[in-house]
């Protein structure tokens, strides 16, 4: 069994104009929480970025500053809803990804100047360094494009998607 549960919650609705708003993601990441502290109480470490404080900077350094505490039979839980989207991948790894796509993460400050989203590659080398101390890792991203590796869009006919359009900065990472 786990000794701790560290959490870090990230909900996002407001987002510049050219994006477009969500509702529900702050009241998804509050039910969480409430999940959280009544299931898990004195285990339970938990951080939350909400809206403006969800910055692509502060993800990035909470993962690895709070999440990576985490140490062997500990758990970590990286949870994300907002808005989803796709990039071009950088042109090296069009031979590990021939839709030369990734998929991404809209932080709220993604579509600033000077600003990226949290590529999926980028995501998954900060659950690389959280996992070296061998913690038990959950994440569960609710938002478009985090399904894609096992469904597709046509298996949701009835579903009515809002997603963050594509996104092609100049500037290469």
């Amino acid at each position: 069994m786990s000794k701790k549960l560290y959490a870090l919650l990230i909900g996002i609705n407001d987002y510049p104009d050219d994006v477009g708003n969500l509702n529900g993601c702050i009241n998804d990441v509050n039910h969480m929480q409430d999940y959280l502290h009544d299931h898990f109480k004195s285990a339970l470490q938990i951080e939350s970025l909400i809206n403006s404080d969800a910055t692509r900077d502060n993800i990035i350094k909470l993962s690895r500053e709070h999440l990576g505490k985490a140490g062997e039979n500990d758990a970590v839980l990286f949870y994300y809803s907002g808005h989803g989207s796709r990039e071009m991948s950088a042109p090296g790894f069009k031979e590990f990804y021939p839709d030369g796509l990734d998929e991404t993460i809209v932080c709220c400050d993604s579509r600033l100047p000077n600003g990226f989203d949290l590529a999926d590659k980028e995501l998954a080398a900060l659950l690389a360094e959280i996992a070296q101390n061998n913690p038990h890792i959950a994440v569960i991203l609710d938002c478009c494009h985090s399904g894609s590796g096992t469904r597709a869009v046509d298996d949701f006919n009835l579903a009515a998607v809002k997603q963050a359009p594509p996104w092609d900065p100049d500037t290469p990472r």
